[in-house]
């Protein structure tokens, strides 16, 4: 990996595609979530961890679901499915620096080891109607 791309890595990590914070109101939560960790506080809510079980049998790019939750609320996801970009951070072969920086940040990352096409987790929003 070039030395100029591992300077920009802290670059790169903040353009990571994120649910947008503005996205989320009073009557809107967003999140983003999977089965393999980097960070504990994108954990699962339990309808999601279940649903996530069930898109991870058979990861299709883009496929998503609308789930009934209690208090009159829905919740929909979205699969994230580990593309070619992804790799750097979450392949099979991270290159020493990026590895370094990881283990740093995320001592209990469990989200390395993908492969393009795998399943890597979803983009999720709680809805109050």
């Amino acid at each position: 990996m070039p030395a100029a791309r591992i300077r920009r890595w802290p670059r790169l990590r903040r353009g990571a595609p994120r649910p947008p914070a503005q996205a989320s109101s009073k009557d809107v939560v967003v999140g983003r979530s999977a089965l393999a960790l980097r960070n504990s506080a994108n954990a699962p809510r339990p309808w999601v961890a279940e649903a996530m079980k069930q898109l991870a049998a058979r990861p299709m790019d883009g496929e998503s679901r609308v789930i009934e939750l209690e208090n009159g609320k829905v919740g929909y996801v979205e699969t994230i499915v580990t593309q070619k970009m992804c790799l750097t951070c979450h392949g099979t072969q991270l290159a020493p620096p990026v590895a370094k920086a990881l283990k740093a940040r995320y001592p209990a990352d469990r989200a390395t080891g993908f492969k393009e096409g795998d399943f890597r987790g979803v983009v999720w929003a709680e809805i109050s109607r």
